[in-house]
């Protein structure tokens, strides 16, 4: 009997040691830079305002008004930012007219420099049916 005690606190002491040394697994963005520093509360509320209205374009299913919003950078070094073209936003609404677009949540913003910043979002594709799990990015 004192031998199964013994086992037994020993595991639940075993477990409680592995539980309280487990954190979050929540993605954390990269470390903030210098001009990211500078940055004021709303500059990246002027950002996440911009998401929302872009994520609100496609959950209103207004595909183009958000295409219009999108820029590309071609390859090479200080190339500068171009509008998509009419086929990249004919292609950009036709992939999205095959998702019932949900909802999305921003991971993280990071500011590099006055032209290149990253956003990284969950974004709901597709509700699950029948007890399948949520189609996200």
């Amino acid at each position: 009997m004192k031998q199964f005690l013994a086992l037994t606190l020993l595991t639940v002491g075993m477990l409680f040691t592995a539980c309280t040394g487990c954190k979050s697994e929540k993605q954390q963005g990269p470390q903030p830079t210098e001009f990211e520093q500078s940055m004021t509360k709303k500059d990246t509320a002027d950002v996440q305002q911009t998401i929302a209205q872009f994520f609100g374009f496609l959950k209103n299913k207004k595909y183009y008004d958000a295409a219009q919003m999108l820029y590309s950078r071609p390859a090479g070094a200080g190339s500068e930012m171009e509008l998509l073209s009419n086929k990249e936003m004919d292609d950009y609404v036709s992939f999205w007219k095959n998702f019932d677009f949900d909802a999305y949540s921003i991971e993280y913003v990071k500011f590099y420099a006055a032209d290149k910043n990253e956003v990284a979002c969950n974004v709901v594709l597709m509700k699950g049916r029948n007890g399948a799990p949520d189609a996200t990015t």
